[in-house]
């Protein structure tokens, strides 16, 4: 029962994680086409991209500073999405671990 707890916890702070870097990929685009519509309403953008749609446009070519507070997150949401297959697996085996060092400090108590 314990290691089915542990794994229910190890699941939810995985879908978390997930929930996180889904979100804040979400408010990186927002702020990047934001910024964009706003600079093309101030016709500060080079000529091929004066007439472009911002909802059709790739943003990954765009150099916009974004917002310190939201590079952090967008740093750390790159790194989770990036080595997803390294922290899952730490979090799965930390989780696990907690009820098995229970049951052995139980055992010799």
């Amino acid at each position: 029962m314990r290691y089915g707890i542990a794994l229910l916890v190890a699941s939810l702070i995985i879908g978390g994680a997930g929930l996180y870097v889904r979100l804040t990929f979400h408010a990186v685009e927002t702020r990047v086409r934001q910024a964009f519509r706003e600079r093309q309403q101030l016709g500060d953008l080079p000529p091929e991209l004066r007439n472009v749609d911002p909802e059709t446009v790739e943003i990954q070519a765009f150099n916009i500073k974004l917002p310190p507070d939201l590079e952090v997150r967008f740093a750390v949401a790159r790194l989770f999405a990036s080595r997803w297959y390294i922290w899952t697996a730490l979090v799965v085996l930390a989780c696990l671990s907690v009820p098995f060092l229970i049951g052995r400090w139980r055992a010799r108590g």
